[in-house]
């Protein structure tokens, strides 16, 4: 920054030196100094998708609401190719602002958004979740996607940057209770970061995962460590699958479900006689047995979580209360659970009769 000022000193209003500036000063969170920049670039005539993108967070890092969301809300207009990149930002900007409460347009904002990008799936499904509303699962299932492709060559990074820990407590849980070599399906596996812990307890050749995102998927196949990567939807393929698999990990994946009915009914029929069902969920922070998230994502009660064992034939082998991440320097608390199949499901005598 010091030799960048210098140079700017020199070559006034040289566009190339005061994007350098913007940049140095954004990573370092000197957000108002950047800002400078950002907008400096702008009045020379440099109106891209991605200097409003960057004049916007820093906007919000400031406080400043109002011009945050409407730096964000151009460059949407003015994207292109990266229009799912700056849908993102503005969902996620939505979403943290609603957090520090204070900034009474944000719901204005979040109907703008929704009416204006009716058909953009990632839009329905962050725009609806603060506002509120009921969403259509297909559409949810859409939105998902969007977000993951997006997120996914920077997931890892981001997962680090929140102290994310769940890989290695369903890594702990499943030493602890000294699981076998298994034939070993993990549900959204994601970029692969179960993935390095599961293949330890994995009989060779015996490790799948599988993904809605295709491009997770993609980071995923770079790290070896699956046998084979199927690219569905957790309850479509459960549904449709014909192997049994000892053991199956779902780790902060449940989060994406409101009921859990479905996928604790695939999963008891994809596991061998005494097979493992392995997996986190968030905690419920009203004690109610689903809360939705203005993220769109879910908590659940663990008398909930008890239930659905019970009803689907399962036994709780293991179960840990612990921190999962961090979010908006808030801890996420929540279960490490470990089921094992025991008898026949419930909801599976009701189908038969």
């Amino acid at each position: 920054i010091y030799y960048l000022n210098k140079i700017n000193s020199i070559y006034k209003h040289n566009k190339k030196v005061i994007l350098l500036l913007a940049k140095a000063y954004f990573e370092m969170e000197k957000y108002e100094k950047s800002a400078e920049y950002w907008e400096e670039l702008i009045r020379l005539g440099d109106k891209n998708s991605w200097n409003c993108n960057y004049l916007s967070q820093c906007k919000q890092k400031n406080r400043q609401y109002e011009e945050a969301f409407e730096n964000a809300w151009k460059a949407i207009t003015l994207a292109k190719e990266d229009g799912i990149a700056h849908h993102l930002n503005f969902g996620y900007m939505l979403y943290e602002v609603k957090l520090e409460e204070g900034y009474d347009n944000i719901l204005n904002w979040a109907n703008k958004w929704v009416k204006k990008f009716s058909d953009v799936p990632l839009v329905q499904y962050m725009g609806n979740a603060i506002l509120g509303n009921s969403q259509n699962q297909q559409n949810s299932l859409l939105g998902i996607q969007n977000i993951f492709d997006a997120f996914a060559p920077e997931f890892e990074r981001t997962l680090a940057d929140l102290e994310y820990e769940t890989p290695e407590k369903i890594f702990a849980a499943l030493k602890k209770n000294k699981v076998p070599k298994s034939k070993i399906l993990e549900l959204g596996c994601g970029t692969g970061l179960c993935g390095n812990y599961l293949k330890k307890f994995a009989k060779l050749g015996q490790l799948y995962g599988i993904d809605i995102s295709p491009m997770m998927l993609e980071e995923a196949k770079k790290k070896r460590v699956y046998n084979k990567l199927f690219c569905a939807e957790i309850v479509d393929f459960l549904q449709k699958n014909r192997k049994k698999f000892d053991l199956i990990v779902a780790a902060d994946v449940l989060t994406y479900f409101a009921e859990l009915d479905d996928v604790f009914f695939g999963i008891f029929n994809s596991l061998n006689n005494k097979g493992f069902f392995v997996f986190s969920v968030s905690k419920s922070p009203n004690g109610k047995d689903i809360f939705a998230h203005a993220s769109g994502r879910y908590a659940h009660s663990l008398k909930y979580i008890t239930s659905l064992a019970k009803n689907n034939g399962f036994s709780i082998y293991y179960k840990e209360e612990c921190r999962l991440r961090i979010e908006n320097n808030n801890p996420v608390n929540g279960y490490i659970c470990f089921l094992q199949k025991c008898g026949q499901s419930n909801l599976e005598q009701i189908s038969i009769s």
